[in-house]
Formats: C-alpha cells, structure tokens, sequence
C-alpha cells in the first residue's frame, strides 16, 4: 500500500520526456500530495485518505493533461505507441492512477481492504520489510551458490534475470509475510497493489519464460499453496 502513494508521486510528479520533448509539470506542484503522504508514511488512514484523495487525484489529472498538452496526444495513444520505453512509462502511470482512483473511491473492494487492514499494514511494514530484505538476500545466495550461478559478470542478460529474481522474492515474501500477519485480505490487497503497478515492474525485468526463475521454483521446497502464492507475484515480473 505504501508504495502506491510513494510511485504516484515520485514517478508522475517527476519530469518525463516523451518523443524527445520536456513537459513542464510546474502548475502541478500545488497539489502534490508528497509532504502529506510522507507525514503518515504514506499508510493513511480512512479519515485522512478522505482528506488527502481530492488533492491527489486533482494532482494526478493535472500531470496527465500537462503530458497531453505537451506532447499533442492523448495519454491513451501515447500508452499504444509504437516506441517501448514510452509506452511502458504511460502504461506505468495509468496502473498508478488506476490504483490510486480505486484507493480513493470508498466502493471499491481495494479500498475496502486497505481501510480494514491499515493498523495491521502499519505495524508490519517497517519490521516485516526488513525481515524479508534479508530472508531475500540469504536465501538468494544459497541458490546461486547450488544451482553453480555467477553473479556480477559479464552476462548482461543473465543479470538482468538476477535482479529480477531478486526483487521478485522480496515483494513475494512480504506479500506471503503479509497475509501471515494481518490476514488473506491483506495479502490479497497487496497482491492487487502490485498486479496494477505491472506497468512499473515489467521494466525491471526481461521478456519470456525464465530459466532461472524455473530453477529457482525447483530450488524452493515448500508446498503447494505457497508455491501457488510465491508464483502469483512472481510471475508479474517479467515482459509478456
């Protein structure tokens, strides 16, 4: 959850650039939504997600129609553009404003989850988090040292699968930790978190069925509904 109001700042108010040209996003600066989110570590509460939403919906519409007016399309075109590294970048920012408009409507099964389970959210996320950044790290290591894989060398697209491997533990850890602490809800709430912001995490990793994901599945000895769990959120990490 927290990640959602962190990306919607970060990455829609930042400045992109789309078929060479620079947008100016100044005008948007008044409802950035930023110091608010950071001053409840971006987990607000029902009341102030109340309080907060009309200020970052309005500044996520503003950075959407600031993209329009300066490249000369509509953000739907741009996200069917034949050019991938802006298609991916719109296709980015419409998971994000996807995520956040359903946060924000009180009709929403993600809204309702987020608001029944926030206390959980906030007394897991900093403890958990950093439990399964290690869990990651340890387990990571011991499969690269039996399946005999090399890391940092010169394979650049072996690499790539690492990182991607990497990061995809990680958010499987905290979602499968997650629904172990605060309940399936809350897991599935996340799960959902992360599946709309695919536009986001395809660019970490490349495209295809990936071997050492498949070997890393093999690695894994554990059963078979965390194993469908693990799969769930892992395999959102990849290019189709």
């Amino acid at each position: 959850m927290k990640i959602s109001a962190f990306l919607l700042c970060v990455m829609v108010g930042g400045s992109f650039a789309f078929g060479g040209q620079r947008c100016d996003y100044s005008r948007c600066r008044e409802s950035n939504p930023f110091q608010d989110l950071g001053e409840v570590r971006f987990m607000p509460s029902a009341q102030q997600l109340r309080e907060y939403c009309p200020k970052m919906l309005r500044f996520l519409d503003c950075n959407i129609d600031t993209i329009e007016s300066c490249v000369g399309k509509t953000i739907n075109d741009l996200a069917a553009s034949g050019n991938q590294s802006v298609a991916e970048e719109v296709a980015a920012i419409l998971g994000v404003g996807s995520l956040v408009r359903d946060l924000c409507n009180p009709h929403t099964t993600l809204h309702k989850d987020y608001v029944a389970n926030i206390d959980c959210f906030r007394g897991f996320v900093i403890p958990g988090s950093r439990l399964c950044s290690l869990e990651a790290k340890e387990t990571m290591e011991d499969f690269y040292t039996k399946a005999n894989i090399e890391k940092g060398g010169l394979d650049d697209a072996l690499n790539a699968e690492i990182r991607c491997l990497e990061l995809g533990y990680e958010v499987t850890c905290v979602s499968i930790s997650l629904g172990e602490s605060c309940g399936e809800s809350a897991r599935g709430a996340f799960v959902n978190v992360v599946r709309r912001l695919k536009g986001v995490l395809e660019g970490q990793c490349g495209g295809g069925v990936s071997d050492l994901k498949t070997k890393f599945y093999n690695y894994m000895e554990v059963g078979d509904e965390e194993m469908i769990k693990m799969k769930e959120t892992f395999e959102l990490f990849r290019r189709r």
